[in-house]
């Protein structure tokens, strides 16, 4: 799915907080998930997700991308996650 905004959209260089979620780990997830996108929305696996991340992943970063998508913020195909509307929506306090 191709949407209007992209990742560079998106002020990545400070931290989401304050947001719908009210969940730093969430949070920091949603952000990592842009961050790690290119000049689109493209699918990702958890494992694309880490090798990715500028950081070490956490034991539970799993665990809430898989929520993430429990909670219909993320779609999910098997181990394949994308960003949708209801992504796009949480983080729209956070365009440039």
């Amino acid at each position: 799915m191709k949407f209007e905004r992209t990742p560079l959209d998106y002020n990545t260089k400070r931290d989401f907080m304050d947001s719908v979620w009210q969940n730093s780990e969430r949070e920091t997830i949603a952000r990592n998930i842009v961050m790690i996108q290119d000049e689109e929305f493209e699918p990702f696996t958890f494992v694309e997700y880490v090798d990715r991340c500028d950081h070490s992943s956490a034991p539970g970063d799993e665990w809430v991308v898989k929520a993430l998508a429990d909670e219909g913020y993320l779609d999910r195909d098997g181990d394949t996650f994308m960003v949708n509307f209801n992504f796009l929506a949480a983080i729209e306090k956070y365009r440039n």
